[in-house]
């Protein structure tokens, strides 16, 4: 296993969830990914893959980055797979980002 970890700068990013589209797995429930797209265009998205909805939702709300509100509406879009959420501009200080990243699904 030859991977490098990409480490991103504390900055502003705009957070993305997006249901994982894999296939044949209709029965359990699908896991989640989190984009983090940056304020320039010069640095490309983050993409980090959660096993879990709950377990992110939770990381989420421990972090402050979105209210129980915002995250109950979260959850039905998520869940549905209709439309992706997307928080608000807001801005990732390096702790939490190096929290996603040890909390993030290995690849």
């Amino acid at each position: 296993m030859n991977q490098t970890a990409t480490r991103i700068p504390a900055a502003e990013y705009t957070a993305i969830i997006k249901p994982k589209s894999e296939r044949g797995s209709a029965r359990s429930l699908p896991g989640v990914i989190l984009v983090l797209q940056p304020a320039t265009v010069e640095e490309s998205d983050q993409v980090f893959s959660f096993s879990s909805w709950r377990f992110l939702r939770e990381s989420l709300r421990v972090f402050g980055l979105a209210s129980a509100k915002e995250l109950d509406n979260a959850d039905v879009r998520v869940s549905t797979g209709k439309q992706p959420y997307m928080f608000s501009k807001r801005r990732w200080e390096a702790p939490l980002i190096e929290a996603i990243y040890g909390n993030c699904d290995e690849p």
